[in-house]
């Protein structure tokens, strides 16, 4: 039997309306006992007219749909910002290795062990000193996220990277319990869940959008 206060369905919805409009606009037809809950700032939860069990199921079970849509498509997007946000810290690696490799061949007395004048040493050294330094510079730059105290592009990627893999088990979980049109407590609760979890996920994507 579904449950009279029903699941909030207001992140979803968000989620929705900004990263999938078009199919968004058609959702108050496609899902017309919730039609009210399916805009901005509406926190969800409504009873039917009628108080009836059917009602509830029928309306738990339109929320879970919007909630497991809501779940596909800012995991979508997120295994879209995942592989550039990977990308840049690949570069950034590079960046640092080339930069401590040419710390190490400076500090190392290669150069002058090569019979080089004493000027073309120094020379020598300085640019590259002056190349490490910019790599080291530009890795730094690569690691970041655009907006300060947001942290790096490491913690993004790790805390995106659960919030993804947790996004995709509970759809899995929503859409079985869809396929069996079991609207149960427990569905409520997995509803609620993925809810806050598509604004969560979808925070990251923002961060890491932002920064690449």
């Amino acid at each position: 039997m579904g449950n009279a206060t029903g699941a909030p369905i207001n992140e979803a919805v968000h989620v929705l309306s900004l990263l999938d409009p078009m199919h968004f606009l058609a959702l108050r037809e496609e899902f017309p006992n919730i039609a009210h809950e399916l805009k901005e700032g509406q926190i969800g939860g409504g009873a039917p007219a009628e108080g009836s069990a059917e009602g509830h199921d029928a309306y738990d079970l339109e929320r879970a749909e919007v909630a497991a849509r809501a779940l596909t498509a800012v995991a979508k997007r997120a295994v879209t910002e995942l592989v550039k946000i990977e990308r840049r810290m690949g570069g950034a690696r590079r960046k640092r290795l080339v930069s401590q490799i040419l710390t190490l061949v400076f500090s190392s007395g290669i150069l002058a062990s090569l019979a080089m004048k004493e000027a073309t040493v120094a020379v020598t050294s300085a640019v590259l000193t002056l190349i490490a330094s910019v790599g080291n510079l530009l890795a730094d730059y690569s690691e970041k996220l655009l907006k300060p105290g947001h942290g790096d592009v490491y913690e993004a990627f790790e805390q995106a990277s659960n919030a993804n893999y947790e996004a995709g088990r509970l759809a899995d979980e929503i859409r079985l319990k869809l396929r069996h049109k079991i609207a149960d407590a427990e569905l409520v609760t997995l509803v609620t869940s993925a809810n806050q979890l598509s604004a969560t996920l979808n925070g990251w994507v923002v961060k890491m959008a932002g920064s690449s």
